[in-house]
């Protein structure tokens, strides 16, 4: 089904793009490499006739940070991620203007630090943030980590090894050891484990094109994911594209792998232009949360092109064993960047104006 898909929307597409067809059915139906140890976990698509799943998702607003306020004096430019303490302090990583933007656990605006430049803390392209246990806050850029203490006082920054491709995402674990998701090109790796002093401890977590005919800049373009760490310390990994998520343990031994029969996540379609690597319809997995009790939320964006291009967000739960338990599609672009001390949710809500959402997330029966 996902093929007839494909082929249909490629031959739309014109008559270059045809040329990638077999490479992109490749792309989808050949599966991962998984180690004789690991579980795999496959969950087919809900169909109407089917029976229901455990759960259906229900979204409760309760606060919204708007994307200026003039009598708090702040503004929100381009929202990469957000972080939220055992306080409840919220942290809006602001790549638009380059810092973080401090809030309570009420929105209100607290403060701002971090700024563009090359200076003691610093930044160029700031892509994640994170905390750790003790309140730390770690911030991710194409080349380098920036730690601050929990009233963000700069403690020290280092250059990370993996600046050849874009770091997709970071996660700290609570007794501060960083994980990265970065392809690595030569090994096709995609997790590096680094300690609180930049040292690399290992890689794991190959990319989806070891063993496929995956044209290298595709790769580049794909390869990576997001990233969280469960309440037991396991890394759970969301690839971006194909969908497919995988747990490790905190040292990287691949535990299991989840994988979800979909038709909603087509492979992008891609064309070469010259030296020029030309995506189409992008669309992908683009967060992974970690909930309580092993139990894990996906968030993936799909679309279809009509006059302009309209996406989607289909937002799937999982219990700890990677079994999907509830999941529901929203007619908006739904980011969720992680979950706060009293559970709920906190969004990017990427429209008209950038904004920060929370959520009380409510499972239906």
């Amino acid at each position: 089904r996902m093929c007839v898909s494909l082929l249909k929307r490629t031959c739309a597409m014109g008559a270059r793009s045809v040329l990638y067809l077999v490479s992109m059915i490749s792309f989808i139906a050949a599966p991962s490499v998984v180690t004789a140890e690991a579980v795999v976990v496959r969950n087919h698509e809900p169909e109407p006739a089917d029976e229901p799943l455990a759960s259906g998702i229900e979204l409760v607003e309760d606060l919204v940070i708007e994307g200026d306020d003039a009598s708090q004096n702040y503004e929100l430019g381009r929202i990469v991620d957000i972080a939220v303490d055992s306080r409840g302090m919220i942290y809006v990583l602001d790549s638009g203007f380059v810092c973080v933007q401090q809030f309570d656990s009420t929105g209100t605006y607290l403060r701002s630090f971090g700024g563009e430049g090359e200076g003691p803390g610093d930044f160029n392209f700031p892509i994640a943030i994170d905390i750790d246990d003790n309140g730390r806050i770690f911030v991710l850029d194409r080349s380098r980590i920036t730690i601050f203490d929990r009233d963000a006082v700069f403690e020290t920054t280092f250059r990370h090894e993996f600046s050849s491709t874009m770091p997709r995402s970071m996660a700290v674990a609570g007794d501060s050891t960083i994980y990265i998701s970065c392809l690595d090109g030569s090994t096709h790796e995609t997790i590096h484990r680094i300690d609180e002093n930049g040292r690399v401890l290992n890689s794991f977590c190959e990319s989806f094109a070891v063993g496929k005919d995956v044209d290298v800049r595709l790769e580049g373009y794909c390869a990576g994911g997001s990233l969280a760490i469960a309440s037991n310390g396991d890394v759970i990994y969301s690839q971006t594209t194909p969908y497919e998520i995988r747990r490790f343990s905190a040292d990287g031994e691949l535990l299991t792998v989840v994988q979800r029969e979909n038709s909603f996540m087509l492979p992008p379609i891609f064309e070469i232009d010259g030296e020029r690597l030309k995506i189409g319809l992008p669309t992908g997995c683009y967060s992974i949360v970690a909930l309580a009790a092993g139990s894990f939320l996906n968030v993936a964006l799909a679309g279809v092109q009509a006059e302009e291009y309209v996406r989607h967000s289909i937002i799937d739960i999982y219990d700890d064993k990677g079994r999907l338990r509830a999941n529901r599609r929203f007619e908006s672009v739904m980011i969720v960047r992680c979950q706060g001390p009293k559970g709920r949710l906190y969004v990017n809500a990427t429209d008209d104006v950038p904004r920060v959402v929370r959520y009380r997330l409510v499972l239906t029966r």
